[in-house]
């Protein structure tokens, strides 16, 4: 069995593989849409870290727990939108990844608000539409 190094994928294999791990689990989903949506960190070494192959499949999972201790810890950098991105993607996905909400929503641009707010709904259960 060889092993997986997600370093050696291109954004759009990444994004495919992730996309392909999308399981139904509303929350874990729309954290994933929108790194997917953003983009920025499928190009990312630091992040790729936390991108595991499935156990179950050849789809890409992101390590949500392991990703919102690095973030709490200062382990991963990046500008103020690109990391408030991650956080808001971290706290959707996962219950103990506390954000104060308002302080990140006002780092972006409005493309980005709008994959936000596409994600929340998303993991509301109202769908990407």
């Amino acid at each position: 069995m060889t092993s997986f190094d997600a370093a050696t994928l291109t954004a759009d294999e990444m994004a495919a593989g992730l996309m392909a791990g999308n399981d139904g689990q509303w929350a874990q989903d729309a954290g994933t849409l929108l790194v997917v949506w953003h983009g920025f960190w499928l190009r990312d070494a630091k992040f790729r870290r936390y991108v595991v192959k499935s156990q179950f499949s050849d789809s890409l999972q992101i390590n949500w727990e392991e990703l919102g201790r690095a973030l709490e810890a200062g382990l991963i950098e990046g500008g103020d939108s690109e990391i408030g991105v991650l956080n808001i993607a971290t706290s959707i996905a996962m219950f103990y990844h506390r954000i104060n909400f308002r302080d990140n929503l006002s780092k972006h641009s409005p493309e980005v608000m709008e994959y936000i707010s596409r994600a929340v709904r998303h993991a509301s259960g109202y769908g990407d539409d």
